[in-house]
């Protein structure tokens, strides 16, 4: 059947209309917020509220939610929140914030291109707001694919939003919510940039690394693998337990790290323990307590070479262990 001049312009004009970004107005968000929760939103404090207890809830109530937002518009590319939030929510005369428009996170995310050649790896942005930035970057970065070769396990996203103790953060739910209706793999970190003092982590991976699908949600425990990995040095407020995968493959690498820093040890123990038969077993060798400084230095030296064949880092401690200061 074909369709006429007045459908094809409404479908065109419906187009236009989710791509702009002034589409996600307070009403709308409350309107979603309600159809996907049941509960009465009247403005974007309480919208922030909900949406944080939602996302707590489990995968099956988050989707929900999500599905009601994407019922309004498909389009992802930028920040559903940013202007309802700047608008209503931002503390400009006392605090001076805004957020980061999508036009200059565009223009931002072309000059980082620009100076990179890397087209995976780490993206960090500190003072994240509702997370306009970030998305933008993000969006930049899977259009380097094509829709069959892109994975959200090509790219891994850190945001750091301001958190004060004893205070909720309204922007905080916004931040996580595009994170995980978009797929995204990263953390999210609750707190203070400056003195690293730290209410949450938040560990947000999508599993299936399915583009088309939605991330889970992790709070990482305080442990001291998570304050080295995050530099936190103080955490703030009740820890939240919340834990919807398996956070061990998250300290692979830490696990990995230690067998073979082990390994490199046995290594450096083998070869000195060579040096010191051969020292022993030869009956003009000085004994290493009757070696000069400088003799001593040329010894550690050439264990300094020793090591690096073997893919070891030399250390000024071996050196001191061994053939003294």
């Amino acid at each position: 059947m074909t369709k006429t001049v007045a459908e094809i312009e409404k479908k065109n004009k419906n187009k236009e209309l989710e791509d702009r970004e002034d589409l996600f107005t307070v009403d709308v968000i409350c309107q979603c917020v309600e159809k996907g929760t049941g509960k009465t939103c009247g403005d974007m404090w309480q919208a922030s509220s909900i949406i944080w207890d939602t996302l707590f809830q489990g995968a099956e109530a988050r989707e929900k939610l999500f599905k009601e937002f994407l019922k309004v518009s498909t389009n992802v590319n930028y920040d559903w929140f940013s202007k309802g939030f700047n608008n209503t929510a931002a503390d400009k005369k006392k605090k001076h914030q805004d957020f980061t428009p999508g036009d200059l996170g565009q223009i931002l995310d072309r000059l980082i291109e620009s100076e990179s050649k890397s087209h995976e790896g780490t993206r960090y942005d500190v003072g994240a707001g509702t997370g306009s930035l970030t998305i933008q970057k993000w969006n930049g970065d899977r259009k380097q694919f094509s829709p069959f070769a892109y994975k959200p396990s090509h790219f891994w996203y850190v945001a750091e939003e301001l958190k004060i103790e004893g205070q909720p953060s309204y922007a905080l739910p916004f931040l996580l919510f595009n994170f995980m209706i978009r797929g995204m793999n990263g953390v999210v970190i609750s707190g203070d940039s400056l003195n690293r003092s730290v209410s949450q982590v938040f560990f947000i991976q999508n599993i299936p690394d399915n583009h088309l699908g939605f991330s889970n949600l992790n709070v990482m425990p305080r442990t001291k693998e998570v304050e080295q990995e995050f530099d936190i040095r103080k955490w703030i407020d009740e820890p939240i337990d919340y834990v919807e995968d398996n956070l061990e493959d998250f300290f692979v690498v830490d696990k990995k790290d230690e067998e073979q820093a082990e390994r490199e040890k046995d290594e450096l123990d083998g070869m000195l323990n060579i040096v010191k038969k051969q020292n022993a077993n030869n009956p003009d060798a000085k004994k290493m307590k009757d070696l000069s400084k400088d003799e001593r230095d040329n010894l550690g030296d050439q264990l300094d070479g020793i090591l690096r064949v073997f893919g070891i880092e030399p250390d000024k401690n071996i050196r001191r262990e061994y053939f003294g200061d």
